[in-house]
């Protein structure tokens, strides 16, 4: 009977020790798992911001695109503002 409780005993310390060391490793994987998140979450952010930026830039490259096109119009329909004026060879109204 003795040898039982002996065993008994024996089997609460390894328990004990088994939870304090299973307590230890998540404790110390508990600020890990946060960090990789929050840098996961950071990452996502990251992407939607350079894909506004990226569409921005495209957007204002097309806005000064065009309005380089209409500052070209306009000087060739100035009369003499430039060499190579527009030439309209299906005029409207004859």
């Amino acid at each position: 009977m003795k040898k039982r409780i002996r065993r008994i005993g024996f089997t609460l310390i390894e328990l004990l020790i088994a939870l304090f060391a299973l307590s230890v490793v998540l404790l110390t994987l508990g600020p890990m798992v946060y960090s990789v998140m929050n840098s996961a979450s950071r990452s996502k952010e990251t992407a939607i911001e350079v894909g506004f930026a990226s569409k921005s830039r495209s957007h204002k490259e097309i806005f000064y695109m065009a309005e380089a096109g209409l500052q070209d119009a306009r000087s060739r329909l100035q009369t003499g503002a430039s060499g190579f004026p527009i030439q309209d060879t299906m005029p409207s109204n004859p």
